[in-house]
Order: C-alpha cells, then structure tokens, then sequence
C-alpha cells in the first residue's frame, strides 16, 4: 500500500478525489464523509477519478498521485494526526512485546 495513503488513513481521515478541466484533478481530505477543506490539485494525466481513486493503494512513489498525497499529508491538522497515530502504534507494539515476555511458560 502507498505510504502517504496508509498514514493519511492511520491518522483517520480519507480521501476524495474529483476531475477537472485539462488533466487536472483535485484530492480533497475528507473526514467521516465530509470534506475538511483541506485539499491539493494535481495532473491527472486524463485519468477519471474513479481511475485515480482505484490507484490510490497501489500507485508508486513520485508519480503526480502519490506527491499529491504527500503534499496533502503535511497539511496541518493532518500532520499531528499522523504522528499520533505512528506513535500510537509503536507503543501498542511495545505493550505487546512486553506483555509477551512477561507471560509464564507453560510445563
């Protein structure tokens, strides 16, 4: 999964994307169905959105999408939302990995 897509969505929002004129396409930051305001244009290369959407998971790094999404992730409410989210999951992992030793083996 593309990177900026899986943070943006850790961090709980989501993502929007809507065609424009001249191979353009703009990406809105949704949040619980709605926009936040927040968004980024970007070429499309002639692609619809619902194109552009399917991608979304699986495009590479620096194609226009996944620079659009980058750009899009360091908008500030979407930024802290992530880090949380990264810090979030390290200590779970932590949590797991302590509560893991600290069990007694079974004889």
């Amino acid at each position: 999964m593309n990177n900026n897509y899986a943070n943006i969505l850790k961090a709980g929002f989501d993502i929007e994307i809507r065609s424009q004129a001249e191979a353009m396409a703009r990406i809105y930051l949704t949040q619980n169905g709605k926009r936040t305001g927040h968004f980024v244009m970007f070429t499309s290369g002639h692609r619809t959105a619902s194109t552009l959407t399917e991608a979304l998971k699986s495009t590479r790094e620096n194609t226009h999408l996944d620079r659009a999404l980058a750009r899009l992730s360091k908008h500030g409410i979407v930024a802290p939302a992530i880090r949380a989210a990264l810090e979030r999951e390290t200590l779970q992992g932590q949590v797991s990995q302590a509560t893991a030793e600290t069990k007694p083996m079974k004889i």
